[in-house]
């Protein structure tokens, strides 16, 4: 339980993608959608299902906690994301404004001349340079590698992806449930996000940047 409990905020803080829910929310808009929308799905599971594996299996080599409680690593590897968000907040913080619109048109681009198999492969690289929601997983890739037993590790790891792959699965649920009916808030949901894309990012950067500051700091003492 305490896995789950450390990893739910993480899972949450790699959620907030403005671009793979801008891509997924204009995706599903269309008339013809469900192919489209399950490769982008598909892709950005692939990437972070890829990336999953690769840090878990590493961090498995790593020692494990000692008996007295103390983390040196995971006290480390948190202290290490903090820092690292805390200075991605920064940037994010700073007005973009052509970057801002340059990213919103390149997406609607990608909406309008992709098939199946280029939306699954744009998905699959928006999501590998998904660098924020990189640096919130592995801290908590870790904890679920030194989790006490398997089965608690599988389910924080199961709740962790469903909350990181959120953005490109809501907007599938929602058209799913409301059909048409969706579009009008969906579409209200889309304009906000690219029109404070870099904020949204950069607020949750410096929550999760504290978060890792005082977890980890506890983890050392």
């Amino acid at each position: 339980m305490e896995t789950l409990l450390y990893v739910i905020p993480l899972g949450i803080g790699a959620a907030f993608t403005p671009s793979l829910l801008a891509l997924q929310i204009l995706v599903t808009g269309q008339d013809a959608w469900a192919r489209r929308a399950i490769a982008v799905a598909s892709g950005s599971a692939l990437a972070f299902g890829i990336f999953g594996l690769l840090i878990i299996l590493g961090f498995k080599q790593l020692p494990t906690p000692d008996a007295s409680g103390t983390d040196l690593v995971g006290g480390i590897i948190r202290l290490a994301a903090a820092v690292v968000l805390a200075l991605s907040a920064i940037y994010l913080f700073t007005p973009h404004p052509v970057l801002q619109k340059d990213v919103e048109a390149r997406i609607q681009g990608y909406v309008q001349r992709s098939g199946v198999v280029m939306i699954f492969m744009i998905a699959f690289l928006l999501s590998i340079k998904d660098m924020s929601s990189f640096v919130m997983l592995v801290p908590a890739l870790h904890e679920i590698a030194i989790a006490p037993n398997v089965i608690e590790g599988a389910i924080a790891l199961v709740v962790l992806y469903v909350l990181a792959l959120s953005p490109v699965l809501i907007p599938i649920a929602i058209r799913v449930f409301f059909d048409k009916k969706s579009k009008d808030p969906m579409a209200k949901v889309y304009r906000f996000t690219m029109d404070h894309q870099f904020q949204i990012v950069g607020v949750v950067a410096t929550l999760l940047a504290i978060y890792l500051a005082i977890s980890g700091w506890h983890s050392l003492v």
